[in-house]
């Protein structure tokens, strides 16, 4: 069983580990200054670690829009080692269940046509694809648009 810990970027030491996770898994992190803009930006934006075993495995960034009653699912990460287990899964359903008492309506997400793993998750977890958005990323490859009604 995992828990989930609200992350606060407010240390460096945090950021540096984040930036580390996303640039070792993520197919496109983000640098230091993007990270960085998390703390500036008006929208509100939801970070957690994922723990297991009382060691940090991950992290989870959403942005969420109340007013607009959705939320934006921006990154997943979990660690080599504990991929395949079902930590990824526990934690999105820990937020969709969170979220739907927070009465969001919905959840939504970007994922890579090549990210078969990602995909296949999603889906199971009863995300339909709306379109597929071409050119989405900085390399000019394309990602489907993903929504789940909560």
């Amino acid at each position: 069983m995992i828990t989930l810990s609200k992350i606060h970027l407010e240390d460096s030491a945090t950021i540096s580990t984040l930036v580390n996770l996303d640039q070792k898994y993520m197919q496109y992190p983000w640098n230091k200054e993007d990270w960085l803009c998390l703390n500036e930006s008006s929208s509100c934006y939801d970070l957690y670690q994922i723990i297991y075993d009382k060691k940090p495995i991950g992290f989870t960034l959403l942005e969420v829009s109340f007013e607009d009653q959705f939320v934006h699912l921006l990154k997943v990460v979990v660690e080599n080692d504990y991929r395949g287990q079902g930590f990824a899964r526990q934690a999105l359903e820990f937020l969709f269940n969170k979220y739907r008492e927070k009465k969001i309506c919905s959840i939504y997400l970007e994922a890579s046509v090549s990210n078969s793993a990602a995909i296949k998750l999603y889906e199971s977890l009863k995300f339909e694809v709306l379109v597929e958005k071409k050119r989405f990323y900085s390399d000019g490859s394309n990602a489907y648009a993903m929504q789940r009604i909560l």
